[in-house]
């Protein structure tokens, strides 16, 4: 499982290096930290954070420089990152938008962020409705306290300031859920979101800008 999860993480680094080759990167959420590491042996700076105070510490016993808290209480200075990443991250927020702009804060001009959220849309969503099963509502251990459809979050990302470019696809472990990516831009900062969703592979989407 190890190595599955670190695949795909050295997958996730291939998606970011398509818009930044190098410099800071922030990753919001790091959890086991495997992100931070595939990006760190790639020679990017990077930093993190992460709402557990437990995680926080064991990363940077491990040499991280990962904070506790929310990014917005753990990074304030704007313009301070080349990149910045949320993977499965933007669901358990509170307030999505005010998250999203504040990443867009902390990107220097040029900047990439990538967004993951789940496809309420999307086939494992339906299925799990289909079958009585709620999609990691506020009852799963997971608290996502919020949902997107595809459409949705394009608005959201756009009313944040963003505009939407493209899509493509990449497989999340364990499940076998398939993602896309939309890369945004709008003064100089762009944003890629990928939404997990068997449905959605090899199929280019209809909001290329």
């Amino acid at each position: 499982l190890y190595h599955r999860i670190r695949a795909y993480n050295e997958t996730r680094l291939a998606i970011l290096r398509r818009f930044q080759m190098q410099g800071q990167v922030l990753d919001v959420g790091v959890g086991q930290g495997l992100f931070l590491d595939v990006a760190r042996e790639a020679g990017y700076e990077a930093a993190g954070c992460d709402v557990s105070p437990y995680v926080a510490r064991f990363h940077r016993a491990r040499g991280l420089d990962v904070r506790a808290g929310t990014v917005e209480e753990a990074f304030v200075r704007p313009e301070s990152f080349d990149a910045v990443t949320l993977w499965q991250t933007l669901e358990h927020t509170l307030d999505p938008v005010r998250t999203l702009m504040h990443v867009r804060s902390l990107l220097r001009p040029d900047g990439v962020a990538v967004v993951s959220v789940p496809n309420m849309a999307g086939l494992v969503a339906r299925v799990k409705l289909l079958v009585g099963k709620p999609f990691l509502g506020p009852e799963s251990s997971e608290l996502h306290f919020f949902h997107f459809r595809p459409r949705a979050f394009d608005l959201v990302l756009r009313a944040c300031g963003f505009q939407i470019l493209g899509r493509d696809a990449v497989t999340y472990p364990p499940q076998e859920n398939v993602s896309y990516i939309i890369p945004l831009s709008n003064d100089g900062s762009q944003l890629l979101n990928i939404n997990p969703d068997l449905s959605w592979a090899g199929q280019k989407s209809d909001v290329i800008a």
